[in-house]
């Protein structure tokens, strides 16, 4: 006579979800865990120096990749670091100084280099949501109650993997970038030393008229600095004359800043003493010098602050 058999219950559906969905989370983890130490970037290096309270911050130049890439700060003075980052506009740099108080005393001296195209539509976009996994927790929490429409984007940025989630989709990770392990040694500076072929102009969007939320931010920024005891000087770096579009409304706006709050500003766009502009052998592209002309700008700048007295021999 034959038993009936009675057939098995399946898991229910929770738990079926569960068996798929915890292997592909702990491979997803361990995946984003190889990302964060098979690369050691620049904003890791210099988030660690932040952080470090036996590195000396007392004289800093901040800025986007203009600073990071332009100004070499050992040239400056021998307490000087340049704590530029691609992309970084008037909103990161206020909010990074932000952190930066949050951790140690202000400095003493702060070069602002500040690109005409820093205040234009589009022109610098990082924000400091998107450094949020080499910030400790405190720091998010701070910026996300500071900024509660920055919550999502500094969620999506924690995990070395999601942030890179745009790349991944496109094929694949990035390169292994290791431009961190240079960042102590070179106190910051990471000059151009490739040109990119073809140079293209810049986007459309940097002709057009100056941004009011990106002005109110750089005189923000300034104000945050000043109030603080800091001394300020204002830069602005040459770019490849041929492909850059009039800036008259930025250039009128730096100069009015600086000298509204009586602040040492040096414009080497056009100076005559550096002539950097108009061959294109001196760039990588339209919106940076290479090391070479970069290690003049440096000497430049250096020789006027001196004789600003901003950094006068023996002045403290």
């Amino acid at each position: 006579m034959a038993v009936a058999t009675v057939p098995s219950p399946k898991p229910p559906l929770a738990a079926r979800i569960a068996l798929v969905a915890i292997p592909v989370l702990l491979a997803l983890l361990a995946l984003d865990r190889y990302r964060a130490t098979a690369t050691y970037d620049r904003p890791e290096a210099l988030f660690e120096v932040l952080a470090d309270r036996s590195v000396s911050l007392d004289d800093v130049v901040l800025g986007s990749s203009h600073a990071a890439r332009g100004v070499d700060a050992r040239l400056l003075g021998p307490g000087f670091w340049n704590l530029g980052l691609d992309g970084a506009g008037p909103r990161y740099l206020r909010d990074l100084y932000g952190y930066f108080r949050t951790l140690r005393p202000a400095p003493r001296r702060a070069v602002v280099v500040l690109p005409w195209f820093s205040i234009k539509a589009r022109g610098n976009s990082r924000l400091l949501p998107q450094d949020a996994e080499f910030l400790p927790l405190a720091a998010r929490w701070d910026l996300v109650r500071s900024q509660p429409a920055a919550g999502p984007a500094v969620l999506a940025n924690v995990f070395p993997l999601l942030k890179q989630r745009e790349r991944l989709l496109q094929g694949g990770p990035e390169p292994v970038w290791a431009e961190g392990y240079a960042f102590r040694a070179t106190r910051g500076y990471a000059p151009f030393t490739k040109q990119k072929r073809p140079m293209r102009p810049p986007e459309l969007q940097l002709a057009g008229p100056i941004e009011l939320e990106q002005t109110k931010e750089v005189v923000g920024l300034l104000e945050d600095l000043r109030a603080d005891g800091v001394r300020v000087a204002i830069v602005h770096l040459p770019t490849y004359l041929p492909l850059t579009p009039p800036h008259v409304d930025s250039t009128a706006f730096y100069a009015r800043t600086a000298r509204e709050r009586k602040l040492p500003r040096f414009d080497y766009e056009r100076d005559p003493r550096l002539a950097i502009g108009g061959d294109p052998a001196d760039f990588r592209d339209w919106g940076h010098a290479l090391a070479g002309p970069s290690a003049r700008i440096s000497r430049r700048l250096a020789a006027d602050l001196e004789a600003c007295g901003f950094t006068a021999p023996g002045r403290p």
